[in-house]
């Protein structure tokens, strides 16, 4: 869990970096694509175990975030 507690808001502040950076923004884009597509996985595998019903809201909206990634990530390459 603190492992997840760090890697989020690095993505976070990185991706704030590439917004001054466009040479960074698909690589960094891809990165936290990819990184919220494997939490979308974990919660997804567990979807009928109780521990994980209370993050079933995450995989909604993490869903919204990896389409708005692939839709600008495709629309510039």
């Amino acid at each position: 869990m603190r492992h997840w507690g760090l890697l989020a808001p690095s993505l976070g502040a990185l991706l704030i970096y590439a917004a001054w950076h466009p040479e960074l923004r698909a690589p960094l884009m891809l990165a936290a694509a990819i990184e919220k597509a494997g939490l979308i996985g974990l919660i997804v595998a567990d979807w009928k175990k109780p521990h994980t019903a209370h993050m079933r809201p995450i995989v909604i909206f993490d869903l919204v975030i990896v389409s708005t990634y692939a839709v600008y990530l495709l629309h510039f390459l």
